[in-house]
């Protein structure tokens, strides 16, 4: 029995394989006399008349595959290719085909516009024979291809004018068929809208598998008539013919493609009782029914695929075209007729679920289960995910093996992981509700595009819209529409972003809209042959019009002055010539979240006016910014929000009404307070969950352990002004003002210090000197007292220097688990303006910033969500078996443990101490390796040729090194994330008022994650980069998925379980790759002297993108690694991104190029 709390379905028991020859046998010997095809004139073939009959359509594909089979030697496992328009002729190319036990490949006619594409699928096809419609439309082919016109063909097989209606055939020519249940019948090719087409192969069991599928589900009858305006190259279309076929009915064809008035006089001239349609060709009817002269009025279903099928479409389809039953249904080229409405169910209201119509049940012999991503087992009833199918419907694989993760095999049979997202309710029927890599990941949160295209066409003057995603930097991607306008009313842009706000939320508005034609200078968007469109062409047609932008579109005199204001803040915060910048043209090129909070804390502090990141993404010009604040009043200094007085107590998220967390954390902490004339009830501010990265950084085998060491330069105020103005800055980063507790269960908390003299004589340290701003890289550089901050605390250390030639400065310690790149910037941010304060003497107080608390809780709260159990299971399947990878580790350990910089009083990872023979440095007594090697190079040229975003570029450049470095075809890295956004869980109980920007938030949100890049046999730099982004949307996601967790999943496996936890420990050390965000140069008050990272790993490549270049430093330990050694890794590096870039259009196949650089000493590190 199912277990339906589970979304997982199996449809009814198949029926017994017959070879579909015999079943027309048997719908010939019962109702020979019925029309088999009734051809409209534009569809009649000049050979045949207006109907066929069954024994007819017999008679002559007998008489047409004997001709095959003599005169061109086609016979059982050939293969015919046909290029033919919607009628008769492709019919019967059919029949004669399934009779000889050949297998026919239609094609659509447009694929030989893509010339390319066209030969590479014969070429990998290899048809014995290629037949077009006439003779001017025979295609330049390589030989030796043969090719016939179908005009051609009917005069050699005899078979002109009449003569198919009394020819001749031998007596035992319409006998049964011999045809075995996994003998290839029909090829159909993918659509292609991301790749080349991909060639699928059905067997007689797939193709009657499908047509019975609808024979059962529709109650299909010999009186039943299908309209049919469907190609035969299109498996949905062709599985709806066959179905007709097989059970007696009759196939009308109103044409020789799909025409909307040709269907519409054709459901009428012969009374049609079916149609076949994707919702596009419902809507076309709709409106030419409409107008038209002809009404039909037998039409009894529609059966509607191809698309996801809107609750809309079923009333157009039963309110404007009379259908008395309305039919969803579901299958891909890769497995025809999976989902499909029963017959009981069409009588009544199809259900609807978040306004999509469900595509029906699994079909006989189907079953249908909802997975979460890169897993394999279902999800619970109603929870999406991505639709796996197994059964007799779907094809083994495609031909030629490519793409082979699409299907697996397990103990219930072989599977197909669709793409498409889906939910199931509790009667097991399954709703479609898009395709996963048409998502976009924005800021951490998904984004349909469907969705968004749904609100925009139901605006007035849309006829169409398209929505996708476009590379972005921070954000990882951010909303692109193409509209197709209305000539009658042209919509507005800003009215369209704003119905997106209205319905879905700021987070889904498009930051560009641009017209079809006006914009892109197109008739209609990129489509493959079938008419789907090719949103890859599409995202890069988006990209080139925005960077060719840059136009001035005029000013407005009444916010003149205001826009000249913003215009030179956006230059500051851009580091953009504001003279470049125009009053009209939208913003969302230029602009991403980091630059936004960086303008929004411009404008409040030199304007005083208040304006939002929100108010930004729905203002997206300058104009337009400047009209909104100039409809807004000044704003005035807003008192602080008072905070709890005393510490936390039983009832706070840390504790959870638990009485012995709470007795064991006060002691606990006590016992490191004491010594620092501190005590839990007047200098406890709050308690906050460690997280499992940040237990990770906390881990002290050396005392720099994870530390950074930074140096900044005040020329402007004196050591003591600066003192009062870091206090002053401290009192709105609670993180920097941290120790750390360990309890039992190695369950870590932060303990937030309240901002007090006592507090802050622990923490800034005062009375140094220095001569210049460079000394201060050397003030107490390495000392073992001073130069590091660890556990237990304070986690963050200040030292203050009078410089000699005039000013002050700071040397920074702290350890990472208290703050990232985003938090520290925001505490330098800050620091700059109370500075400013102190030397203007400005008693005004500073700008709030969101407190780490509440994130931290929710964090902590979320690890039992199902969202956050779903990513960590994800996670945990992506990285099964990496344990048996170790040959792909990069770089080698040449000694216990990984330190960057000073390792004294080391100690190993199970707590021995460590001897300072262990670890040699390779580079001499200097740890330059802790500073690392920088490199930059030009990417102008590079955002010209891709639309891939520099981080996806370089990360799979790092790869690449990594592959040829181990001569492996996988590479593991350790990659930081900013983890800038909310976990799943409710907000509401936080002590916020409202939920917090979680860019705004003053306190480490950033997360590692592991990738595992991997190199396929098939694979081009095309589709390896694609792969290679696919991954980035994951790892995105998966950020909040908690470290232990994902091990404690790892290792349910009992035979490499605890292996690939053990592996996770070590790759979080051994190499990291991390994109930083653009560094600051706006500060008026703090100049920059030192940023020095002295993590626990072997290697860190830190990427940073601006001015036009891409700037990488390798830092890295010196008693693993030679500074020639890293230098040659960066050349390495960039000489394969470079190599990516320019054969990104390329087809030459990337294993081949590795295979070649893994034995090149030019590409190899080591001796």
């Amino acid at each position: 029995m199912e277990n339906l709390q589970l979304s997982q379905r199996t449809g009814e028991k198949p029926a017994q394989y017959r070879s579909v020859w015999d079943r027309l046998n048997d719908i010939c010997d019962e109702h020979g006399e019925l029309p088999a095809i009734i051809a409209a004139t534009g569809s009649r073939s000049s050979t045949f008349g207006e109907r066929i009959s069954y024994s007819e359509l017999r008679r002559c594909a007998c008489r047409l595959a004997r001709h095959l089979e003599q005169s061109r030697g086609i016979g059982c496992g050939s293969r015919i290719a046909t290029l033919l328009p919607i009628g008769t002729d492709g019919a019967l190319i059919f029949w004669a085909a399934t009779k000889l036990r050949a297998t026919l490949v239609p094609i659509n006619k447009a694929l030989r516009k893509a010339e390319q594409e066209f030969n590479a699928t014969l070429q990998d096809l290899k048809p014995d024979l290629v037949i077009v419609d006439t003779d001017d439309n025979i295609p330049n082919l390589p030989s030796p291809v043969n090719v016939l016109s179908v005009g051609e063909l009917w005069a050699q097989a005899e078979l002109i004018g009449d003569d198919y209606r009394s020819a001749s055939i031998p007596n035992d020519a319409e006998g049964s068929s011999s045809a075995n249940a996994t003998d290839p019948a029909i090829c159909f090719l993918t659509s292609g809208t991301s790749s080349t087409p991909k060639a699928c192969l059905h067997s007689q069991l797939i193709l009657g598998s499908a047509a019975s599928a609808h024979i059962q589900s529709r109650c299909l009858q010999p009186n039943d008539r299908l309209c049919q305006q469907m190609p035969q190259f299109h498996a949905y279309g062709f599985s709806m013919s066959l179905a007709f076929w097989l059970a007696g009915a009759t196939v009308v064809f109103p044409g020789p493609s799909f025409d909307a008035s040709a269907s519409a006089e054709a459901m009428d001239k012969y009374a049609c009782t079916t149609i076949a349609a994707v919702p596009t060709m419902i809507h076309a009817l709709v409106n030419q029914i409409a107008t038209s002269t002809a009404k039909p009025c037998s039409l009894k279903s529609i059966d509607i695929a191809g698309s996801v099928v809107h609750q809309d479409v079923l009333a157009t389809c039963a309110e404007s075209l009379g259908a008395k039953k309305v039919a969803p249904s579901y299958g891909m080229t890769e497995c025809p007729s999976a989902l499909a409405t029963c017959d009981k169910d069409m009588g009544r209201a199809v259900p609807v679920m978040d306004e999509i119509a469900a595509s029906g049940y699994p079909t006989a012999g189907v079953t249908a289960k909802i997975c979460a991503v890169g897993s394999r087992e279902a999800v619970p009833i109603g929870e999406g995910g991505v639709l796996h199918l197994s059964g007799p419907i779907v094809i083994s694989g495609y031909v030629g093996d490519r793409e082979p993760d699409t299907f697996y095999q397990d103990a219930f049979g072989h599977w197909i992981i669709t793409g498409d997202q889906a939910k199931m309710d509790t009667a097991g029927r399954v709703y479609i509700v898009g395709r996963y890599k048409d998502l976009i990941i924005s800021g951490g949160e998904n984004i349909s595009p469907l969705k968004v295209e749904r609100v925009l066409d139901s605006c007035e003057g849309v006829n169409k819209t398209h929505v996708v995603g476009l590379p972005d930097e921070v954000e990882g991607e951010i909303v692109a529409a193409v509209v197709e306008r209305s000539e009658q009313a042209p919509a507005n842009a800003q009215v369209l972003q704003n119905a997106v706000t209205e319905s879905l939320g700021s987070n889904s508005t498009p930051r560009v809209v641009l017209d079809l034609e006006h914009d892109l200078h197109q008739t209609q968007v990129p489509q493959t042959a079938s008419g789907k469109v090719k949103k890859n062409e599409l995202r890069q047609l988006v990209a080139d019009v925005l960077r060719a932008r840059g136009d001035s579109q005029g000013e407005d005199v009444t916010t003149a002055g205001t826009a000249e204001r913003l215009k030179n803040l956006w230059g500051q915060v851009l580091y953009r010539d504001p003279a470049d910048l125009s009053l009209d043209a939208s913003l969302e090129k230029y602009v991403d979240s980091l630059s936004s909070i960086r303008f929004c804390s411009l404008v409040g502090r030199q304007m005083k006016k208040k304006i939002t990141v929100r108010d930004l993404t729905e203002h997206v010009t300058v104009a337009a910014q400047a009209q909104l604040l100039d409809s807004r009043e000044a704003t005035t200094e807003q008192s602080r929000k008072t905070k709890r007085t005393g510490p936390p107590d039983v009832n706070d998220a840390c504790f959870g009404g638990s009485h012995e967390r709470l007795h064991e954390c006060t002691e606990s902490t006590k016992e490191h307070l004491q010594p620092l004339g501190l005590d839990w009830q007047s200098d406890v501010q709050d308690v906050i969950p460690v997280n499992p990265w940040g237990q990770v950084l906390l881990k002290r085998l050396r005392p720099q352990s994870w530390n950074h060491r930074q140096s900044y330069y005040a020329p402007n105020v004196d050591a003591d002004a600066l003192e009062r103005a870091l206090r002053s800055t401290l009192e709105q980063h609670d993180m920097l003002r941290t120790m750390a507790v360990d309890l039992q269960n190695e369950q870590q908390y932060y303990i937030i210090i309240r901002a007090g003299s006592q507090w802050f004589k622990q923490m800034i340290r005062t009375g140094f000197r220095v001569q210049t701003p460079e000394d201060l890289k050397q003030l107490h550089l390495n000392d073992p007292e001073m130069d590091f901050a660890a556990f237990p605390g304070p986690l963050f250390r200040l030292s203050v220097a009078a410089v000699d030639a005039g000013g002050s400065g700071i040397v920074v310690n702290g350890n990472h688990s208290c703050f990232d790149a985003l938090s520290i910037e925001m505490f330098l941010e800050d620091l700059d303006m109370m500075l400013a304060k102190e030397r203007e003497q400005d008693s005004t107080s500073s700008l709030q910033r969101h407190s780490f608390k509440a994130y931290a809780d929710a964090l902590s709260s979320s690890r039992e969500s199902g969202e956050t159990q779903a990513l960590t299971k994800q996670a945990a399947s992506r990285l099964q078996g990496i344990s048996s990878t170790n040959s792909s580790l990069w770089p080698r350990k040449r000694a216990p443990e990984w330190f960057k910089g000073n390792d004294a009083e080391w100690c190993h990872s199970d707590g021995r101490p460590g001897q300072p023979d262990e670890r040699p440095k390779l580079n001499g007594p200097e740890t330059a390796g802790v500073y690392g090697i920088s490199r930059s190079v030009d990417i102008p040229d590079l955002r010209d040729r891709t639309t891939f975003a520099p981080p996806v570029l370089f990360k799979a450049a790092l790869a690449l090194f990594n592959m040829i470095q181990t001569s492996s075809s996988q590479a593991l890295l350790c990659q930081f994330e900013a983890g800038r956004h909310w976990p799943a869980t409710d907000h509401n109980s936080s002590e916020e008022s409202e939920v917090p920007d979680p860019m705004n938030i003053a306190g480490p949100t950033y997360q590692a994650v592991i990738s595992r890049s991997e190199l396929r046999p098939d694979d081009t730099v095309k589709t390896f980069l694609q792969r290679v982004q696919d991954e980035q949307e994951n790892l995105s996601s998966e950020a909040l998925a908690p470290l232990d967790a994902i091990k404690t999943e790892l290792r349910k496996d009992t035979k490499s379980g605890q292996g690939d936890a053990d592996m996770v420990d070590d790759l979080l050390r051994r190499q990291v790759f991390n994109w930083l965000p653009p560094a600051r140069r706006d500060f008026t008050e703090v100049e920059t002297v030192q940023v020095t990272s002295r993590s626990d790993v072997g290697i860190l490549w830190n990427f940073r993108a601006e001015s036009g270049k891409v700037t990488v430093n390798a830092s890295y330990d010196d008693a693993q690694l030679k500074d020639a050694e890293v230098s040659k890794a960066i050349d390495v590096m960039f000489r394969l991104s470079r190599y990516l870039v320019d054969q990104l259009d390329g087809g030459v196949k990337l294993w081949r190029v590795l295979e070649g650089y893994s034995v090149d000493t030019d590409f190899l590190v080591y001796e």
